[in-house]
């Protein structure tokens, strides 16, 4: 069994087994989560608008929602007096949740607490004797956004509930994301229909697409509005992180993934890295921009355009109507060229070439220390089961035969490479030699649009034109 160092949890989640570093209530006031009972939590909710009801739609939601209830889903409606919208609010029970916590192979901490930080290399604390003050001021507060507990993580096994940090209210030992997979992970493979012949009758999302519901969605954990007194991680993320006056602030990695879940957020420390990378960039292209400026008056080619002495004339830009004209008139364009094109930009463009290795390179040690702490590394196996429209297809197809993975041993559909991939390859390779022809078009039609802009333009009585023919084809 793989054990893994993670930061899991807010740490009032057990208030017996853990001391809170910070107390928040898990249901602000003003915020109903629960039944009408005032026990049973909202784990997610289905609408739909009962003003166009007909029996299809009648019959077709009964048959879904008594197919939740046969597979342990708890389920309440409620219609306000002054709308037409119904809300049914889905609870999933402990025994439910457990059961699908280990078919979706969940990590949940484990009874064994850790009670030191395993030290982490941070860029940050490495600079901080020197640079005290302006660390300080990327850093997060951490009387605001405490760090998270750490603790072991598994697999949840409901054979080995004596191995987990199970509290005496049970409800709050799954994250509330986990509940909310769980419920997804059920609406999208239940059946609508009685007809067993029907194989895509299935799922939460055929259902929203043909009309029979009108959304489906967990709920947030209280509200971010600054009248709410209540703390909740919602407003945490919202006054400490999102608000415009954070954005020079660290992210809150933990807090991020706790409230949206793991894949939002990897893409925000994706997102960080990718700008935290950018910061050598800039200074080497700032560095870059400065030695322009302060060269651009000794380049000797610009020199020489700008030189009135030389009075060097050239030919007119067309034929019959342009005259003549100094090469000292292009002097501005030439100083200014220089700005943005020196011996130095060189030095950028080599720059840029190795920046871009270093950064998928480092991005990648990234993203392995992020996946071992959040529990990341089997996440494509243990949390990205197949899609169920995937298999009804596979089920409907006659063609697939069953063939023994050389890996795990097991028999997986196999899926005919000439019946099956060939016409995939065929459209996805047709698609591939439009897009190049189209690119091939556009360019062809840039330059047919100067040719003909520019012969338009020189045979224009205005002189503006004529005479600025080059100039104004570039702009458009």
């Amino acid at each position: 069994m793989s054990i893994y160092y993670s930061a899991l949890d807010i740490p009032n989640i057990d208030e017996e087994n853990t001391k809170p570093r910070v107390k928040m209530e898990t249901f602000p006031e003003g915020r109903n989560l629960h039944f009408d009972d005032g026990v049973r939590r909202i784990d997610f909710v289905l609408a739909y608008d009962t003003k166009d009801e007909d029996q299809e739609k009648q019959q077709t939601r009964t048959v879904f929602e008594r197919n939740l209830q046969h597979e342990g889903l708890e389920l309440e409606k409620n219609i306000q007096d002054d709308s037409t919208i119904c809300y049914i609010k889905i609870h999933v029970p402990w025994e439910t949740l457990t059961r699908y916590a280990e078919i979706m192979k969940l990590r949940v901490p484990m009874e064994e607490k850790l009670d030191d930080v395993l030290p982490t290399f941070n860029l940050w604390e490495l600079m901080a004797g020197v640079f005290q003050r302006v660390i300080n001021w990327f850093a997060l507060d951490k009387s605001l956004m405490p760090p998270f507990n750490k603790q072991f993580t598994c697999v949840y096994n409901r054979h080995k509930e004596y191995l987990f940090a199970i509290p005496s209210n049970k409800e709050t030992f799954f994250l509330n994301t986990q509940r909310s997979m769980v419920v997804d992970y059920i609406l999208r493979r239940k059946r609508f229909s009685d007809d067993p012949n029907d194989n895509m009758a299935f799922g939460i999302r055929k259902l929203i697409s043909d009309g029979f519901y009108e959304a489906a969605y967990p709920l947030h954990e209280g509200s971010w509005k600054p009248k709410s007194l209540k703390p909740n991680v919602r407003k945490m993320l919202y006054d400490h992180w999102a608000h415009w006056s954070n954005w020079h602030k660290l992210q809150p990695l933990d807090y991020i993934r706790y409230y949206f879940g793991a894949k939002i957020g990897m893409y925000f420390a994706w997102l960080g890295f990718y700008t935290y990378m950018l910061i050598p960039a800039s200074i080497v292209g700032l560095v870059v921009f400065i030695y322009g400026l302060v060269t651009f008056q000794d380049n000797v080619p610009s020199d020489d355009i700008c030189n009135k002495e030389w009075n060097i004339t050239m030919c007119p830009q067309c034929d019959n109507r342009c005259p003549f004209w100094n090469l000292n008139e292009a002097c501005t364009h030439s100083r200014v060229s220089r700005l943005f094109d020196n011996g130095a930009t060189v030095f950028f463009s080599i720059f840029m070439t190795f920046w871009g290795t270093f950064f998928l390179e480092f991005w990648k040690r990234q993203q392995a220390s992020i996946q071992y702490q959040w529990n990341l590394i089997h996440f494509e196996d243990e949390e990205e089961p197949p899609r169920p429209e995937y298999l009804a297809r596979m089920a409907q197809n006659k063609n697939i035969r069953c063939k023994s993975n050389p890996i795990t041993k097991l028999q997986e559909p196999h899926l005919p490479f000439w019946k099956t991939r060939v016409p995939i390859f065929v459209f996805s390779f047709s698609i591939m030699l439009f897009l190049l022809i189209l690119a091939l078009a556009a360019v062809f039609g840039v330059v047919a649009y100067r040719m003909a802009i520019v012969a338009a333009l020189y045979l224009s009585d205005n002189p503006m034109f004529y005479r600025n023919a080059s100039i104004i084809t570039s702009a458009t």
